[in-house]
C-alpha cells in the first residue's frame, strides 16, 4: 500500500510588507495548450533558447509541444530543454555540415523525434552530405524523422525532398516566383505564403504535413496563414520565434491566438491574485480550476495555502519553476483543489505557472502522517 505523505505549506515574504501602499489585484491568466494530435513547434532564439524558466513558459503557458534544439554543451541547450519539460519524443535536433552540429555527433545525445537540416538545397549542401546525414540518423535512431526545408522548388530541392527526407517544410516568409528560370521574391515582394504552401502540398503530398511561420515576417498574417494550414489539413506548424525581445511575448500571443482560432490549440483561464507593495509584485497565488471561458461570477475566497495529500511514487504532469524534493526547503506554490505527487525521481512537479515571484519565498516541509 502506498504511503501518504502530508505536505504543509507556508508563505514567507522576504520583502518588507511595512510599506504603506499595498494592493491586491484579481485577474485572469490565459494559457494555451496544443491539440494532442498536432505538432505545434517552436524554434526559440535569444535567452528563450536556453533559459529554463523561459523554456517552461513556452511549454506550459504558451502551449508549444515540440521544440528545435541545438546539440551543444555550452550552453547545454538540449539538457535545458529536457529539464524544462520537453521529452525527447518532442524535440527536433538541427544538423549542419560543419561546427558543433555535425551528423556524426548526434550519437553523443539522446535520440529525438526528428533531425532537421535547414534549407539544404538553397544553401548548396552537397548530396554526399545529405546521404551521410540521412544514413547516420537511420543507423542511430531509425524511428526518428529526417526533416528538411526549402523555398525554391527547383530540381535539387525536389531531389533532396523526394530521396532523403521523411518530412519537408516551406521555410520562407514571403512568396517566391520562378521568372525566366530564376527563383526570386522581388517585383514586388509578396509576403503571402499561402500559394507556396498549396504548391508544396501538390509537390510532396503527405511529406508536407507542417510548415514554418516566422515571427519576424508573418505577424500581420497569422490568422490567414493558420487558416490556410487548417484548410490544407496540415498536421501542425512551426513558429520561427526570432527578433522578439526575450521578455515580450506579444508576438507569441498573437501566433497562439491565431492557432487556437483555427483548432491547433485550445485556451484556458485561471484566476490569479497578485499582491504588490509600492508597485512591486511581492506574491502571486493561482486560485481555483482552469476554465475554457472565464465565468461571470467566481468565488475569490478559496485559499491555496492548505494541507494537501500527496500520493507517493505517482507520475503526473505537473509543473513548477523549481522541483520540490522531500526533506528540505523548496521554492514553489501549490494550486488549490488539486493534488501534487512525487515522480519516480522523488520530486513533486506542479501545474503551469506556479512559481515563487520576486520578493517572496515559498517553503514547505514534508512529514509522515501518524
Amino acid at each position: 500500500m502506498r504511503k501518504l505523505i502530508k505536505l504543509s505549506v507556508m508563505l514567507i515574504l522576504l520583502s518588507s510588507l511595512s510599506a504603506q501602499n499595498t494592493n491586491i489585484e484579481l485577474k485572469w491568466e490565459k494559457y494555451f495548450t496544443a491539440d494532442e494530435n498536432k505538432v505545434i513547434g517552436i524554434w526559440a532564439h535569444g535567452e528563450r533558447a536556453s533559459n529554463i524558466r523561459l523554456l517552461k513558459d513556452l511549454k506550459y503557458k504558451w502551449g508549444f509541444n515540440y521544440i528545435v534544439s541545438i546539440p551543444t554543451d555550452n550552453p547545454p541547450w538540449l539538457q535545458n530543454v529536457m529539464e524544462a519539460g520537453f521529452d525527447s519524443n518532442h524535440v527536433m535536433m538541427q544538423i549542419q555540415p560543419t561546427g558543433e552540429l555535425t551528423y556524426d555527433k548526434i550519437v553523443n545525445y539522446l535520440r529525438v523525434w526528428g533531425y532537421y537540416i535547414d534549407e539544404p538545397a538553397d544553401r548548396g549542401y552537397s548530396e554526399s552530405f545529405m546521404a551521410a546525414a540521412r544514413n547516420a540518423v537511420q543507423a542511430y535512431s531509425p524511428n526518428s524523422k529526417f526533416v528538411i526545408s526549402g523555398y525554391k522548388r527547383n530540381d535539387l530541392f525536389k531531389h533532396y525532398a523526394n530521396n532523403y527526407s521523411d518530412l519537408v517544410y516551406f521555410s520562407s516568409y514571403k512568396h517566391w516566383w520562378k521568372i525566366f528560370g530564376i527563383w526570386t521574391s522581388c517585383c514586388p515582394v509578396d509576403t503571402d505564403q499561402r500559394p507556396d504552401w498549396s504548391n508544396m502540398q501538390s509537390l510532396f503530398s503527405g511529406k508536407f504535413n507542417a510548415t514554418w511561420i516566422g515571427a519576424h515576417q508573418d505577424m500581420s498574417e497569422y490568422p490567414n496563414l493558420l487558416g490556410h494550414a487548417k484548410n490544407l489539413g496540415l498536421n501542425g506548424v512551426w513558429f520561427y520565434q526570432v527578433e522578439e525581445p526575450d521578455h515580450d511575448f506579444g508576438n507569441t500571443l498573437q501566433f497562439c491566438e491565431a492557432a487556437a482560432a483555427n483548432g491547433f490549440m485550445t485556451t484556458e483561464f485561471q484566476q490569479v491574485r497578485n499582491k504588490d507593495s509600492d508597485g512591486q509584485l511581492v506574491s502571486r497565488q493561482f486560485v481555483g480550476p482552469m476554465y475554457s471561458v472565464p465565468p461571470n461570477s467566481f468565488n475569490h475566497n478559496e485559499l491555496i495555502f492548505e494541507d494537501t495529500i500527496i500520493n507517493n511514487n505517482r507520475i503526473d504532469d505537473y509543473y513548477a519553476e523549481n522541483l520540490i524534493r522531500a526533506g528540505g526547503d523548496f521554492s514553489f506554490t501549490l494550486p488549490a483543489g488539486n493534488t501534487a505527487s512525487f515522480n519516480s525521481s522523488g520530486a513533486i512537479e506542479l501545474k503551469p505557472g506556479f512559481h515563487a515571484d520576486y520578493g517572496s519565498e515559498f517553503r514547505a516541509y514534508i512529514e509522515q502522517p501518524e
